[in-house]
This record gives structure tokens, sequence and C-alpha cells, in this order.
């Protein structure tokens, strides 16, 4: 059966370059990816509910003390991290720096989420 060229549905390669003038040192800092401690998750769930309480529960708690990034290649679980840790900085509970990227490899996406030390 040939695919359909217009098919939305069919994954596309995407790349974003972001250039930000004023921040470039604290960007390029933050990217150095080597000295950050990492847990790997190899837990996956179903549902954005569960992902969200497998993070409040676990994760959360422990970015930033026991380790400073976490690695999971459910992006379910990254984006609820990633949305608490912002949240939390939002409500001025936490002041540490969140970020976020991806890799891609040939037989998965990893996406990361870390945060910079106080």
């Amino acid at each position: 059966m040939e695919a359909n060229k217009g098919d939305s549905s069919i994954p596309h390669q995407y790349a974003e370059v972001i250039i930000n003038e004023h921040k470039e040192q604290k960007l390029t800092a933050s990217r150095n990816l080597e000295n950050i401690r990492w847990y790997e998750e190899t837990m996956t769930f179903d549902t954005f509910h569960e992902a969200y309480e497998w993070i409040s529960s676990d994760a959360f708690n422990k970015i930033g003390y026991d380790y400073e990034g976490y690695k999971t290649t459910d992006p379910k679980l990254a984006y609820e991290l990633l949305f608490q840790l912002v949240r939390a900085k939002t409500l001025e509970t936490d002041s540490r720096e969140v970020y976020a990227d991806v890799e891609f490899s040939k037989n998965s996406i990893t996406y990361m989420v870390w945060v910079s030390r106080e």
C-alpha cells in the first residue's frame, strides 16, 4: 500500500535554533551536560495522570538534591516534571533555572530535564 504523501501522521524531522544575544554565555553554560548527575528513568506510563502521580511522588522531590537531571524515553514523564519545576519557579518556591532538551538517536528519543545548581 502506497503512503499518502499528504498524510500529516507521518513523522518529519524537526529542528529549532534559538538565538539569544543577551544570554549567550548563560545558555552555553546551561548546555554543559557532562557535569550533570543524571537519573535515567526506565518506567513508562499510558496516561498523563499516571505520569503526574509518578513524578509528584518521586522525581520532583529528588531533582536538584539527589541529581540535577532526569532522562526518560516517555515524553509524558518529561512534560510532567518540566511543568512541576516551572510551576514551582513561578510560585517562587524554587529559584533554580529549569532546562529541557531532546536527544535523537537511531532507535529512540530521550527527553532531558535539568535544573541549575544553586
